[in-house]
């Protein structure tokens, strides 16, 4: 079920959420995906899914940026505002 900003829920969901997978480093299928889909970056946002500890990162550092959660049983679902994300091939270093 989808939590969306402006909601009383919302702030206390990140905050439980940041303390509970901090430090969450997750077992050998764990995993973590951006899906940034045209149609949903022509809304206004991409998502962001993960079942380890980048949840609690992605809260500390693009918090202001998140639209809606929906924490799961196997992970927790973001929709991240495109004004926060860069593009897909910007998440790599650049190679020398």
């Amino acid at each position: 079920m989808w939590i969306k900003k402006g909601t009383k829920k919302f702030e206390k969901t990140l905050d439980k959420l940041q303390k509970d997978y901090a430090g969450k480093a997750g077992g050998p299928d764990s995993e973590t995906f951006v899906n940034w889909h045209k149609l949903d970056a022509k809304d206004g946002y991409v998502r962001f899914w993960s079942d380890n500890k980048d949840v609690a990162s992605l809260i500390t550092r693009s918090r202001g940026f998140i639209e809606a959660v929906d924490p799961g049983r196997e992970g927790v679902d973001f929709m991240i505002s495109t004004k926060g994300f860069r593009s897909g091939p910007h998440c790599f270093k650049i190679s020398k």
